[in-house]
């Protein structure tokens, strides 16, 4: 799901993805408080948390909060 919305917003949304299992980004994790699998957190444009999905969420619910975000 997230390739299809990379492709669909990628020109104004950046996608990044954390293995949370690489102790090369454990810092990152930590910041964002990535408790559990899958999480994906929306930011806005001025990189306030606008959203945040743990465990498998509905696409439609992320496409309004990316919308929500990009207003």
């Amino acid at each position: 799901m997230v390739n299809r919305l990379a492709s669909e917003y990628g020109s104004r949304v950046t996608f990044v993805r954390l293995d949370v299992g690489d102790p090369a980004v454990r810092d990152a994790v930590d910041a964002l408080r990535v408790r559990g699998h899958p999480t994906l957190v929306l930011f806005d444009a001025v990189g306030v948390e606008a959203r945040r999905f743990v465990g498998p969420a509905d696409q439609e619910d992320i496409v309004a909060a990316i919308a929500e975000a990009l207003r």
